[in-house]
């Protein structure tokens, strides 16, 4: 084959990919964002998120096949019926598997998103790769709005990340989360017992339980608090605040500039799944320093 007939031909296949690409996402499909308290599974009509259901990542070790999960989790097992196309993102390992597993019994095409470079974004990390999650959700935001940003993703452990105005992602940092904190002071102490998360109205506890709820909650979001500051100030300039995350909720207050969306991870899969066009009009508006 001479080479203008090869690069032909390979341009020929390249355009096959990316039409047969688009058809998929104009039709529905499923992303699913593994983490290691929760698997969130999302519908998507194009890059419309319809719907979204909750598994717990341990409750996976109870369903051996797809037949099961309709027991254990009939919500899920109703999203994924019918489905023919799944993305998937996930930071354990051995629940992708399980998840990959499930999605082909259910006769699912599965593509797990195992290269950061299907997310657009230039990786400056000095030593190993971030996690997939973290870098969806970057991602997702940088397509809307651009940089600087300063993106707070709060679940189960809570992270800080920053993507410069050239769509480079540098790092950031990562704290336990609510439940974290929570479980090292239960397992390292005898006599505090498990309390269930949640916001309390006072910082002077009545009870032990509470004094705990109290600690826990203000030492999260001080810690919080802090990272932010000192990543912005780090940045310089005047970049977008964005949280995302189970428990982002707990921070908008404290945080009003912010922009919210509690499902960036999932978008942000969606959005590389489709191959779509990362220079999105809304990035022009990048924020002036």
């Amino acid at each position: 084959m001479v080479p203008h007939t090869a690069a032909k031909y390979l341009q020929f296949v390249a355009n096959s990919v990316f039409e047969s690409l688009n058809r998929w996402c104009m039709s529905s499909f499923v992303a699913v964002d593994i983490g290691n308290s929760d698997v969130k599974f999302g519908l998507f009509e194009g890059r419309n998120l319809l719907q979204v259901e909750r598994l717990e990542t341990g409750l996976l070790t109870e369903i051996g096949a797809v037949g099961d999960l309709s027991q254990v989790a009939p919500r899920v097992a109703e999203l994924l019926a019918g489905q023919r196309h799944a993305v998937i993102g996930a930071v354990v390992s051995w629940a992708a598997a399980r998840v990959a597993s499930l999605l082909a019994g259910n006769g699912t095409r599965v593509t797990s998103m195992t290269s950061l470079s299907g997310f657009g974004l230039k990786i400056d990390y000095e030593h190993g790769e971030p996690g997939v999650d973290r870098v969806a959700a970057c991602a997702e935001a940088y397509a809307r709005k651009g940089g600087p940003l300063v993106l707070v993703g709060a679940g189960t452990a809570l992270h800080t990340n920053v993507v410069t105005r050239e769509g480079v992602y540098l790092g950031g940092a990562i704290m336990p989360g609510f439940r974290l904190m929570f479980e090292a002071l239960t397992q390292g102490t005898d006599q505090i017992r498990a309390v269930s998360p949640s916001v309390p109205s006072r910082v002077i506890g009545r009870s032990t339980p509470e004094c705990v709820q109290i600690g826990v909650y203000h030492s999260w979001l001080g810690g919080a608090l802090r990272l932010v500051q000192r990543t912005c100030e780090e940045v310089g300039g005047n970049p977008a605040l964005w949280l995302t995350g189970g428990q982002a909720e707990w921070l908008k207050s404290e945080f009003p500039e912010a922009e919210f969306d509690p499902d960036l991870t999932l978008k942000g899969l969606a959005r590389a799944f489709c191959g779509a066009d990362r220079q999105d009009n809304r990035k022009s508006q990048s924020r002036s320093a």
